[in-house]
């Protein structure tokens, strides 16, 4: 574990400019509008459609929110015509 944590600190060194800039104030800034969002919809369906399914989730989906499906798509459209 030290070799690799050495050979992390050289690649670091080397590349000082490789990288994200401001990516926490990126990070922050996205979870606060999350939360905001979350906070002002009277509905439910903002935290309903960034809430994992179980049955996606059994099935391998661990990354994929629900408002990535196609069919989740597909009920908000019909919704809100």
């Amino acid at each position: 574990m030290r070799k690799l944590m050495n050979k992390i600190d050289r690649f670091c060194y080397a590349h000082p400019r490789f990288g994200i800039p401001n990516l926490m104030l990126i990070i922050v800034i996205g979870n606060a509008a999350v939360w905001l969002l979350t906070k002002m919809d009277t509905t439910g369906q903002i935290a309903s459609l960034l809430c994992g399914s179980a049955q996606g989730i059994l099935h391998g989906h661990l990354w994929q929110p629900e408002f990535l499906r196609k069919s989740a798509l597909m009920r908000i459209l019909q919704t809100s015509c």
